[in-house]
């Protein structure tokens, strides 16, 4: 094992430790990060983000957009395109005409009617996927 591995020796098995892992809770920072971040406060995390991967933040428009650009010290696969933007709209509606109207690549969360309307348009694809919430009943 090398400086930049991380090793988790669980308990007991525990099948949702992938999820827990990819869940911001358990994010792994260097520890110059941490150590700013408790000098200045918990928000510097989340407005100055540290990351190791194919994209960096160039700017985040907190409700509206967040702009991702290709990280030119990224040690795997280079980034596919250059720049990525995500915006938000909390809208199904407003999300389905601008895929429609081809001002974006694509979109998440259609309303469950945008279903129909997705699959029986030949322009678009629609590609189902699992939710992203994790819910545990006991």
């Amino acid at each position: 094992m090398d400086d930049l591995t991380v090793k988790f020796s669980l308990c007991y098995p525990d099948p949702a430790f992938p999820a827990k892992a990819a869940d911001t809770a358990l994010q792994i920072w260097p520890s110059e990060a941490l150590i700013a971040g408790a000098t200045s406060g918990a928000k510097s995390w989340i407005e100055k983000p540290v990351g190791t991967g194919p994209y960096v933040l160039k700017e985040w428009r907190k409700g509206d957009q967040l702009i991702l650009e290709a990280n030119p010290n990224y040690w795997g696969e280079k980034a596919k395109v250059p720049t990525l933007v995500f915006r938000w709209s909390a809208e199904a509606a407003q999300r389905l005409l601008e895929l429609q109207s081809g001002n974006v690549n694509g979109i998440d969360n259609p309303g469950p009617d945008d279903f129909a309307v997705i699959e029986g348009d030949a322009d678009l694809t629609l590609y189902p996927r699992a939710g992203t919430n994790i819910f545990y009943v006991a």
